[in-house]
C-alpha cells in the first residue's frame, strides 16, 4: 500500500521534507521542433557589424570630446588676441562639425585628425553594416523560404491557420530576391512567429507541442532518458464540441426530430409544489401534469419519453390535445429560456459518440437512418484528417473537405469560431499527440531540489490559509447582512452570490494580501539592491521561512495540491547526471492540479490511475463547477461573477471521483450522474458549527463555503503568487540550485526609442545599442500589454528584433492604456536545452509537478 517513505504509492516524499510529497507521474510539456531551428533567424555577422557601428560612434564621440578638451586648454593658455580662432573651432566642434585646422595649435590639429579618422572609420562601418544588413535579410529570407517549405512546419501551421499557409507561406516562397516590401516583412514576421512558437515554447498542442509522461522514482540514478525512434508514439484527432453541437442543432431544426430531443430545465429554478421559482423570486405556476412534465426535464429523457412518463403517472393515456398542450408548454418555456430542448451533448473528447447514441434511440426509422448518415459523413471527414498525419498536402485537402462538409451540413457561414481568443477551440477538430519518450528522475535529483522547493510550497500553504481567511470574513459579513434582512439564517445561494461577488472580486483586498506576501518574501530573501545574481542557501532561509510562512495546513481541501512548473537548465542529459545543472521554477499554480485536464488525461497510458490518485489525495467529497460551453459576461455575473472562456474538451476537468458532486450552472448538459448533480438554484448558505456551509435544500450533503467559492477565488488571484514584485529591474534569485526568480526588466514602451527609427537596419542597430546599455542577455521573452502569451526575441536576429519593434510601435501608436513591457531572460536558453530525440536534436521542455501537502 505504501512506499518506504510512508506515503501512498502514487506519491514520493520530498527527501527531508515530511510535509510535502509529489506525484510520481509528471507531465512533460515540450516543443515539437528542435530548439536550434529558430537560431537560423539569427545573423552573427550582421549583429557584429551593428555593434561595430556603435563602437565606432562611441570612438567618434570620444575623439570629439578630446578635441573639445584640447581646444579649451588652448584657449585657457592663449593670449586674448589668439583666442578667436580657437573659439570658432570650439563652437563648430560643439555642433559636431569638423573645424578647419588651419592656424590651430599642433595639439588641436592632432586631435582633429584623430576625430576625422574616427568619423571616416564610422562612415566605413556604416557602409559595411548596410551591406551586411542587406545580406543578412537575404540570408534570413532564404532560411524562412526553407522553413515555409518544410513539410512538418507547413503541417503544423495548417492545423492552426490554413489561410496563413495558403497566403503568407506560399507568397513568401514566391518572393523574388531583393529588398523586401512591407508585405514581405509581414509574411516574414508571420513565419518567424510560428517558428519561435514551435521551437522555444513549451505548449501542449498537436504534434508541435506533444504531451510527454515522466516519472519520479526511488532509484539512485539522477536521470534516465530514452527517446523513442520517432518523436511521437500516438496521434489522435478529436472534434471540438462546438462543431458537433452545430451539427446536432441543425438536425434539431427538423420538426420531426422534436419529440426525440431531451428538454433540460435551467438549474437556476427550484420547485415549490406545482410552482417553479426563478432566481429573482418570480413564480411559474403550472398544473399537476405540466409540473410533473417539467420535473422530468433532466436532459436524459426525450420529450416522447416524458409524455409517456406523465401518462403513466396519470394512470391513463394522454389525449392528442393533452400531448399538444404539454409540448406547447415545453416550447413556450424554451422560448423564455427556462429550459433547453435539444440534443444534450456533454463536453467530452468524443461528442460524436454521444450524438450517435442519441440518434440510435430515435424510434422513427427513416429519421434515425437519415440522421446517422449525416453524422457518419462528417466522422468520415474527421477520419480522413487523422489519416493525413505527416502529409501536409493531404492534410490541407482533408481539412478543406471537412470544412466544406461542415458548412453544407450545418448551414453555417464559417467553420471557425472565437477568432483570436485563447483556449477557444477555434477550429472543427484538434489533434492530441503523445511524445515517445521515457524519462525518470531519481532520488538524488529530488534530494537536491527538495529544500528549496519546500520553501516555495510552504509559502503557497500560507497563501491559501490567508486567502481563505480573508474570504471567510467577507462571507460571514454577507451572511449576517442577508440573515438580518430575511429573518432567516438559511439564505438562497443565488441571493448570497449576488451580494458577495462584488466584494470577492475586489482588487483592493487581493492586492493587500499580495503586498503582505511580498513583504514576507522580502524579509526571507533580503535581496540586496544593485545585484544581478542573488545566491541563497535554503538552510539559512529555513528559520525565516518557518517564521514568516507559518501555517497549520492548507486553506481548504483542494489547497492541499499545488502544481509548480519546473525546468532544468543543462547542456545535456550527461551534465544533469553529474550535477551540472540549474533547476528553474516556472509558474507555481497554487491550489490547482494542472494534470487535471483532458489534454493530459487522454494521453496518459493508464488514465484510470490518475483518478485513483485524487481519491487518495482528497478524501472528502469535492464540489466541482460544470461550466457552460459558452458563457457571456452577463450570464457569468448572474452565476459566479467571473468570466469563463469558450470551452474546449481539451481543457475540461478530467479527474473525477465517485464521491464528488457537481455544481450545475447552465442549460448545457453535464457529464455526471444525476445523483451527483446539484442545481445552483436549489442551494442555500447557512451556519453549521463555527463555519458557513453550502448545501442543497434536502441536506444530503454540505460543503464548507470556501470549497464552494474556491474556483472564483483562484480565478481572481491566478497571477498573484509570486516571489518578488515586478519592478523596473528584478535580479535572478537562486536558492541552492533552484532559480526561484528569473532576471527581468519592465520598460515603458515610450522609452524604447529604437522602435520608431526610420528603417529596419536602424531599428536593429538601435536595439543592439539599447540592449547593451541595459545589460540585456541575447535571448529574451517579451510580454506586451493585451497579449496573453510572451514571444521570443533573439537580439542577434534582425527579423525577431523587427517583430519586437513592430509590437512596441503598436503600443506607442495606441497612445492609451497599459504600456509597460516585461522582458525576461530565457532560462534555460539554447545552450541549456537538453531534452533529446533519437536523432540527437534537442528540445525545450518543462515538467509539470503535482505537490501534495501532507500537513
Amino acid at each position: 500500500m505504501t512506499s518506504r517513505t510512508n506515503v501512498p504509492d502514487h506519491l514520493i516524499s520530498l527527501p527531508g521534507e515530511e510535509r510535502w510529497a509529489l506525484w510520481r507521474v509528471v507531465a512533460l510539456r515540450g516543443a515539437g521542433f528542435p530548439v536550434e531551428g529558430v537560431l537560423r533567424l539569427a545573423d552573427a555577422a550582421c549583429a557584429a557589424a551593428a555593434d561595430a557601428v556603435a563602437a565606432a560612434d562611441v570612438d567618434v564621440e570620444a575623439k570629439r570630446q578630446e578635441v573639445l578638451a584640447v581646444l579649451r586648454r588652448e584657449i585657457a593658455a592663449s593670449a586674448e588676441d589668439a583666442r578667436e580662432i580657437l573659439y570658432r573651432a570650439l563652437k563648430k566642434a560643439k555642433r559636431h562639425q569638423l573645424p578647419d585646422p588651419s592656424g590651430l595649435p599642433a595639439a588641436a590639429v592632432e586631435a582633429l585628425a584623430a576625430w576625422r579618422g574616427a568619423r571616416d572609420q564610422a562612415a566605413a562601418e556604416r557602409v559595411r553594416y548596410a551591406a551586411e544588413f542587406e545580406a543578412a535579410e537575404e540570408r534570413v529570407a532564404e532560411a524562412l523560404r526553407e522553413t515555409a517549405g518544410d513539410r512538418r512546419f507547413r503541417e503544423a501551421v495548417l492545423w492552426q491557420n490554413r489561410h496563413a499557409v495558403q497566403t503568407g507561406l506560399a507568397a513568401f516562397q514566391r518572393r523574388a530576391p531583393g529588398r523586401p516590401d512591407s508585405r514581405d516583412r509581414g509574411h516574414a514576421r508571420l513565419i518567424a512567429s510560428y517558428l519561435q512558437r514551435y521551437s522555444v515554447k513549451n505548449d501542449t498542442i498537436g504534434f508541435f507541442g506533444p504531451i510527454g509522461v515522466a516519472h519520479l522514482v526511488d532509484g539512485e540514478e539522477v536521470i534516465t532518458v530514452r527517446p523513442g525512434a520517432e518523436l511521437l508514439d500516438r496521434r489522435q484527432v478529436f472534434f471540438e464540441g462546438w462543431a458537433i453541437d452545430a451539427l446536432a442543432d441543425r438536425m434539431a431544426e427538423d420538426p420531426a426530430m422534436r419529440p426525440w430531443l431531451a428538454p433540460r430545465l435551467s438549474p437556476f429554478l427550484r420547485r415549490e409544489g406545482n410552482a417553479w421559482v426563478a432566481p429573482g423570486g418570480q413564480k411559474i405556476e403550472l398544473g399537476p401534469l405540466s409540473s410533473a412534465l417539467l420535473a422530468g426535464c433532466d436532459g436524459t429523457r426525450s420529450a416522447r419519453q416524458l409524455l409517456r412518463s406523465v401518462a403513466e403517472t396519470a394512470g391513463s393515456a394522454l389525449t392528442p390535445d393533452q400531448e399538444a398542450t404539454l409540448l406547447g408548454i415545453l416550447a413556450d418555456l424554451e422560448a423564455k429560456g427556462v429550459l433547453r430542448w435539444a440534443f444534450q451533448i456533454p463536453m467530452s473528447h468524443h461528442p460524436e459518440q454521444t450524438l450517435r447514441e442519441l440518434l440510435l434511440a430515435i424510434e422513427d426509422g427513416p429519421l434515425r437512418e437519415r440522421s446517422l448518415a449525416t453524422l457518419d459523413e462528417i466522422v468520415r471527414q474527421r477520419d480522413a484528417v487523422e489519416r493525413a498525419a505527416g502529409d501536409p498536402e493531404a492534410l490541407d485537402r482533408a481539412l478543406a473537405d471537412l470544412d466544406a462538409t461542415f458548412l453544407r451540413l450545418t448551414g453555417r457561414a464559417s467553420a471557425t469560431r472565437a477568432e483570436g481568443k485563447l483556449y477557444a477551440g477555434r477550429t472543427l477538430v484538434f489533434e492530441e499527440c503523445r511524445r515517445d519518450l521515457e524519462l525518470q528522475l531519481g532520488r538524488p535529483f529530488l534530494a537536491d531540489l527538495a529544500p528549496a522547493l519546500s520553501v516555495v510550497l510552504d509559502a503557497a500553504r500560507w497563501f491559501t490559509q490567508h486567502l481563505a481567511a480573508d474570504h471567510r470574513e467577507v462571507f460571514r459579513q454577507v451572511h449576517a447582512e442577508l440573515s438580518a434582512r430575511t429573518g432567516s439564517t438559511t439564505v438562497s445561494l443565488l441571493a448570497f452570490t449576488q451580494v458577495a461577488m462584488p466584494r470577492v472580486v475586489s482588487r483592493a483586498s487581493h492586492e493587500k494580501l499580495q503586498q503582505e506576501l511580498f513583504a514576507r518574501w522580502g524579509r526571507v530573501l533580503a535581496v540586496p539592491p544593485g545585484t544581478r545574481r542573488v545566491q541563497l542557501r535554503s538552510a539559512d532561509l529555513r528559520p525565516l521561512v518557518d517564521r514568516e510562512f507559518a501555517a497549520p495546513g492548507p486553506g481548504w481541501q483542494k489547497a492541499r495540491i499545488h502544481s509548480p512548473d519546473l525546468l532544468i537548465a543543462a547542456p545535456s542529459v550527461e551534465a544533469i547526471r553529474r550535477g551540472d545543472y540549474l533547476a528553474v521554477l516556472g509558474e507555481t499554480h497554487v491550489a490547482v492540479n494542472t494534470l487535471d485536464r483532458n489534454a493530459f488525461f487522454s494521453q496518459h497510458p493508464h488514465p484510470e490511475q490518475l483518478s485513483s490518485f485524487i481519491e487518495s489525495d482528497l478524501p472528502e467529497p469535492s464540489l466541482i463547477p460544470v461550466f457552460p460551453k459558452v458563457w457571456n459576461q452577463e450570464e457569468a455575473n448572474a452565476g459566479l461573477g467571473v468570466w469563463a472562456p469558450a470551452a474546449s474538451p481539451r481543457m475540461d476537468v478530467a479527474l473525477r471521483s465517485a464521491k464528488d458532486f457537481y455544481l450545475d450552472l447552465s442549460l448545457d448538459p453535464p457529464r455526471v450522474p444525476a445523483g451527483q448533480l446539484l442545481p445552483i438554484g436549489d442551494l442555500v448558505v447557512e451556519p453549521a458549527a463555527d463555519q458557513l456551509v453550502v448545501r442543497p435544500r434536502d441536506g444530503r450533503v454540505s460543503f464548507e463555503i470556501i470549497d464552494f467559492y474556491q474556483l472564483v477565488m483562484l480565478i481572481q488571484t491566478v497571477s498573484m503568487f509570486r516571489v518578488l514584485p515586478e519592478g523596473s529591474y528584478t535580479p535572478r534569485v537562486t536558492i541552492d540550485r533552484l532559480v526561484v526568480v528569473r532576471e527581468s526588466w519592465i520598460v515603458p514602451a515610450a522609452e524604447i526609442d529604437f522602435a520608431a527609427a526610420a528603417s529596419a537596419a536602424e531599428r536593429f542597430a538601435g536595439a543592439r545599442l539599447w540592449a547593451g546599455k541595459r545589460g540585456l542577455p541575447r535571448f529574451l521573452f517579451v510580454k506586451t500589454p493585451g497579449e496573453a502569451k510572451p514571444f521570443y526575441v533573439d537580439l542577434q536576429s534582425p527579423l525577431l528584433v523587427e517583430s519586437f519593434a513592430h509590437a512596441v510601435r503598436k503600443i506607442q501608436e495606441r497612445g492609451e492604456g497599459p504600456s509597460e513591457i516585461l522582458l525576461s531572460e530565457m532560462l534555460p536558453d539554447h545552450d541549456a536545452s537538453w531534452l533529446p530525440d533519437a536523432a540527437g536534436h534537442r528540445y525545450t521542455c518543462e515538467l509539470r509537478l503535482v505537490a501534495v501537502d501532507q500537513a
